[in-house]
């Protein structure tokens, strides 16, 4: 959606004025849009930025920043992508002291946009860039110093801790079990991801052996005894807004949500860490340098075991876990490059990405075969 439709303010602006609690319902004083806007990261949804203003009850001019997430209405990363889900969660997080955005209403109707939405309040804050990746350039690179980016990164560490500390029961979240998939939390999101890389690969027409191995090991190892948590699932900088310098004013993108063992959002952290800095060197052609000031990996995993009093014991099973998964989304979504004409399949983008170093990293430390070793990138 590159030039949102001037009829989509229109009826937005009509679905706002039955929703927001202090809008006068005299005539013409209704909601109006003026602009919509999209930004420019996003790549499993459609998202509209614009501001409302309107006449309040007692004559006042009220405005609001707000924010439209829309289900996606062409090819998707996700096999699945359950738009109501991410609401609902976001709805059980309202009274938390999470910095999640405060919501307007979902809208299941899809024919009013042509597809299912949620409106949420904007707030304020920049994303840590991942095009380019911070490790490379951009403002958490070139406009902080070291302590400023470590007080970030202790505050992400403490925010995923806030998360796992949430009593979920008490905040009515079963809705995110799946017990049709498996006994436990873990042996649901492996039966969900064999059906995953089973539907990349069918509408792909390209095969991905290196992810059914890696597959068969994680089933076949699996921890016992685990703790049971709400993840973030998507624990990455790019999912934050920082604000004020260092502040975190938002916790983004909660598509990827589940219950399962806490460790995994720790996991994810540091995969995708590793994947926007070192492990973009087979795309770069030479090693890269990370940004100086982070705390390392063990500082992480000692800050975040403190913070949320759960144990990383399982880490390591996990950074297998996760490289797995983020393998096969970056599979899924060179799909979608080439369907939208971003790539080629001579690329190799589905082969060598962000994720290929990390996971081929993990995959030897286990002595399991790569079927694929890194292509050189074609260009």
């Amino acid at each position: 959606m590159t030039n949102p439709s001037p009829n989509i303010s229109s009826v937005l602006e009509q679905w706002l004025a039955r929703r927001l609690p202090n809008v006068s319902n005299r005539p013409n004083t209704l909601p109006r849009i003026p602009s919509l806007r999209v930004p420019e990261t996003g790549a499993s949804n459609e998202t509209l930025l614009f501001d409302a203003h309107w006449q309040g009850e007692h004559g006042e001019v009220v405005e609001q920043s707000l924010v439209a997430r829309l289900q996606p209405r062409c090819s998707s990363v996700f096999s699945e992508y359950d738009l109501y889900k991410q609401y609902r969660i976001m709805e059980c997080l309202q009274e938390t002291t999470l910095p999640v955005p405060q919501l307007v209403g979902y809208e299941s109707n899809g024919e009013l946009l042509g597809t299912p939405f949620y409106v949420m309040r904007y707030l304020p804050g920049r994303v840590i860039s991942e095009n380019p990746p911070y490790h490379l350039g951009g403002w958490f690179k070139e406009e902080l110093d070291d302590s400023q980016r470590e007080r970030i990164w202790n505050e992400a560490v403490d925010a995923i801790a806030t998360i796992h500390r949430l009593d979920w029961q008490a905040l009515s979240m079963e809705f995110l079990l799946r017990p049709e998939l498996g006994d436990t939390p873990l042996q649901q999101e492996l039966n969900e991801y064999q059906s995953y890389v089973d539907w990349i690969e069918g509408r792909a027409g390209r095969n991905y052996p290196d992810l059914h191995i890696a597959l068969d090991w994680l089933q076949a190892n699996q921890p016992e005894n685990e703790p049971t948590a709400l993840c973030w699932g998507d624990a990455r900088a790019g999912n934050l807004l920082i604000d004020m310098g260092t502040e975190i004013s938002a916790i983004l993108d909660w598509e990827m949500a589940r219950l399962g063992n806490p460790v995994h959002d720790i996991s994810w952290w540091l995969a995708l860490d590793y994947a926007l800095g070192e492990g973009l060197a087979p795309l770069v052609g030479g090693a890269v340098t990370p940004v100086s000031g982070l705390p390392g990996r063990e500082q992480v995993i000692q800050r975040w075991e403190q913070q949320s009093g759960f144990s990383a014991r399982d880490i390591e099973y996990y950074d297998m876990l996760c490289t797995f998964e983020f393998a096969a989304v970056m599979a899924s979504q060179a799909y979608v490059g080439v369907e939208q004409g971003q790539y080629t399949w001579e690329m190799n983008v589905d082969y060598c990405n962000p994720s290929t170093l990390g996971f081929h990293r993990e995959m030897a430390k286990r002595g399991l075969p790569i079927a694929n070793p890194i292509p050189l990138p074609t260009r």
